[in-house]
């Protein structure tokens, strides 16, 4: 669970600054690349924007929005965003989606910033994808919409957004805005894992402890589960731990057990304390 908050927080981060790099566990979208460049190289961007060169324009933005070799100025960021969204340039749409969000340069709307968030997701942009998702998710501002939150996450997961593969798997595990789909919540989970986002791989773990979706596996669930454990995810200890304790598919230790509790409380996962007596 640690290893998914720490991505979770990350986005956070990255969200509200703009553009910066994220973890390997994401695919690193064009809009959140830092981009350092050279004054001769703003100049050219200038030159090449005004040709209608879309690209350059949202260089351009990032620029005058982060005062990477320019001064920093957030009315010429949207201005040149302005300018690559209108030329249907998905990172574009996402950066303006930002901006207007949260006033930054431009007058605070937050039914333009999704609409703008819709228009970039439906250019492929997979963080414009996500957010556009989770906003429908959680009803901000907006009428809630499960169904079309889902296909939003796996539209960004297709891209490699290994967040909304986590979220759309979750929602297909739940049942939210379709029917409960086992197969489809262990195919999501299992590409969320492939990502690198470790919980993830608890998660397909668990199904296959549980023959969840998949035929039930205790050997594969072990695996997983020491995936998971061994990278750092407090939540893949428990699972080997659960394991330890009751023989699932292993030779029944105790004694590992414990230490896989012990282990797992200590770094937050508050079910592995249960297992401790705390």
């Amino acid at each position: 669970m640690l290893g998914h908050l720490k991505i979770f927080i990350l986005f956070v981060v990255l969200t509200a600054c703009g553009p910066k790099p994220q973890e390997s566990a994401f695919l690193v979208p064009q809009a959140q690349k830092i981009l350092t460049f050279s004054k001769k190289s703003a100049k050219e961007f200038s030159a090449l924007c005004d040709s209608n060169d879309l690209s350059s324009c949202y260089n351009l933005g990032s620029m005058y929005e982060n005062g990477h070799i320019l001064t920093k100025s957030p009315e010429k960021a949207v201005e040149n965003y302005v300018k690559a969204c209108n030329g249907q340039y998905a990172a574009g749409c996402y950066a303006l989606a930002r901006l207007t969000e949260s006033g930054t340069g431009i007058e605070k709307n937050d039914a333009q910033a999704l609409s703008l968030y819709e228009k970039s997701c439906k250019l492929s942009d997979p963080m414009a994808c996500y957010t556009f998702g989770s906003i429908l998710e959680k009803g901000e501002r907006v009428t809630q919409s499960y169904s079309q939150a889902s296909l939003a996450y796996e539209k960004s997961c297709a891209q490699g957004h290994s967040l909304a593969c986590y979220q759309a798997a979750k929602m297909a595990e739940q049942g939210r805005g379709m029917e409960i789909n086992p197969p489809k919540a262990a195919e999501l989970y299992s590409r969320v894992c492939e990502l690198g986002d470790l919980f993830g791989c608890y998660r397909l773990g668990d199904l296959y402890a549980r023959g969840f979706g998949v035929v039930s596996n205790p050997q594969k669930a072990l695996s997983l589960f020491k995936r998971a454990c061994d990278g750092g995810d407090n939540a893949g200890c428990y699972g080997m731990a659960t394991l330890f304790e009751s023989g699932s598919g292993v030779d029944q230790d105790l004694g590992k057990a414990l230490k896989l509790y012990k282990q797992s409380c200590n770094d937050g996962y508050g079910l592995a304390c249960y297992g401790v007596g705390e």
